[in-house]
């Protein structure tokens, strides 16, 4: 290879493969994402079987030989799909290589985001426009054709170099793919693409650190963000069906401490659409979603968490009145997201930051303004949270996305804002502004305006 060797080459995660022809591979179907590999000698194709990144870089170019690919073939298709950023290091993708197998598809969603705005770390992924007439072709080279997996026998050595073909008119970034050399008929390598169509995995790492080299920059803070995730302690604190599936669900997803400081017994309706279907009605919340989160993945730390130690709190329904409860979280400078059940709809948000607002205390004086005579909406015990089957894994769902964005460092849609939920694919977005007389619009949670006074003592 031309550059340095990688340590376990691993193939992105999750890239779907068609062959388009006998000798032409497609990895990936969104057209922002989409490389075409020309493989002169398709047996080349199964070396793409060896990069799950349990072998070295020479085990698996021995193993590409000794399964039919010429070994130049196999170094040369290697070499390209490194330089594209198809293949990266097992240590670019996974804190450690034990984590390959959990962290797969959180790895894999990372990765392939379709949307560059929510990726993680200040906008990364963000992919090149794609040529015209399809996608970039990223070809092998030289070799002897056997017997491709799930194509025709190409039985024969190839005649004619690899050639990159583009549908699209003669641009000059197809001039440039077809011929980078300006001879036609050139050895073409993904090196050569660098800065044309061919950078479909390439980042633009503007908004973090010192600027990384094409091939790692995207891959290497997959890592980054699941080893963030790992040192994160979430709680999910209060009373309500949604706190052991969002436990669970954040562990699942790689955070490494979750705390569930759930309120109340197992009812019948915690055992609907959730872990704790096989919790006898009784048990203790807490304890039920503890030993769920275990179940689900036996290494994340489930110990209490000191008052304002943890990176965000899922602030379930409570019996505390609102403000004592927002100025607790404001003196401790404690981030926190709002999940409830609200006449069968889940309400999810606002995530509140851990200086500024709205806050929780913001939303219910607005609210007293509307309706100065109001008091504050009490459930029927005899009810508990009545809520449809899909909308509770939604809701789930939901939440577990705004924590895990937070944790990633984007800026969650529930910021100032709540999502209501009132079906699967049903959402409503309601947004909120900063109350003029509550106590979060001054600095370090001090009153400011003429605002409410913090309690002295916060729960």
């Amino acid at each position: 290879m031309s550059g340095p060797a990688l340590s376990r080459p691993t193939l992105l995660p999750g890239l779907l493969r068609t062959w388009r022809g006998s000798s032409t591979l497609q990895l990936g179907v969104r057209t922002v994402r989409a490389v075409l590999i020309d493989l002169p000698d398709p047996a080349a194709a199964r070396l793409l079987t060896l990069l799950d990144g349990s072998r070295s870089q020479r085990e698996v170019l021995r193993r590409a030989t000794a399964l039919g690919a010429a070994p130049a073939d196999a170094e040369a298709l290697l070499d390209s799909l490194s330089r594209a950023g198809l293949v990266v290091s097992a240590n670019a993708l996974y804190p450690s290589g034990s984590d390959a197998e959990q962290l797969s598809g959180e790895a894999a969603a990372l990765v392939l985001a379709p949307d560059p705005t929510r990726a993680p770390a200040g906008r990364l992924f963000t992919p090149d426009a794609e040529p015209p007439g399809g996608p970039p072709r990223v070809p092998d080279q030289r070799g002897t054709s056997t017997d491709p997996p799930h194509v025709p026998d190409q039985s024969g050595t190839s005649s004619s170099p690899p050639r990159v073909t583009n549908q699209g008119g003669t641009s000059a970034a197809s001039r440039a793919v077809a011929d980078p050399s300006g001879t036609a008929g050139g050895p073409l390598l993904a090196a050569d693409l660098a800065g044309t169509s061919a950078r479909a995995f390439l980042s633009d790492h503007r908004d973090g650190p010192a600027e990384r080299t094409p091939d790692r920059g995207a891959q290497t803070l997959v890592a980054d963000v699941l080893r963030r995730r790992r040192a994160a302690r979430i709680v999910v604190r209060g009373r309500g069906r949604l706190g052991a599936g969002i436990a669970v669900g954040l562990a699942e997803s790689g955070i490494g401490h979750v705390h569930a400081d759930l309120s109340g017994a197992v009812t019948r309706q915690d055992r609907i659409a959730g872990p704790l279907r096989d919790t006898p009605p009784g048990t203790s919340r807490s304890a039920a979603a503890t030993a769920a989160v275990l179940l689900a993945v036996p290494s994340t730390g489930t110990r209490a968490v000191r008052r304002g130690g943890a990176d965000l709190v899922v602030q379930l329904d409570h019996d505390q009145p609102v403000a004592l409860l927002a100025a607790g979280y404001a003196q401790r400078r404690q981030p926190h997201l709002a999940v409830g059940i609200r006449e069968a709809a889940a309400v999810i948000g606002p995530l509140v930051p851990g200086v500024g607002g709205p806050c929780l205390n913001c939303l219910d004086l607005h609210r007293h303004d509307r309706n100065p005579d109001a008091g504050r909406p009490t459930p029927d015990p005899r009810d508990g949270e009545p809520c449809a089957a899909a909308t509770v894994l939604a809701a789930t769902a939901y939440a577990v996305a705004q924590v895990l964005e937070f944790v990633d460092g984007l800026v969650p849609a529930t910021l100032g804002a709540e999502i209501e939920i009132g079906a699967p694919g049903r959402l409503r977005r309601r947004s909120w502004a900063t109350h003029p007389c509550c106590f979060c619009v001054g600095s370090r949670g001090r009153p400011s305006r003429g605002g409410r006074t913090p309690p002295r003592r916060a729960q």
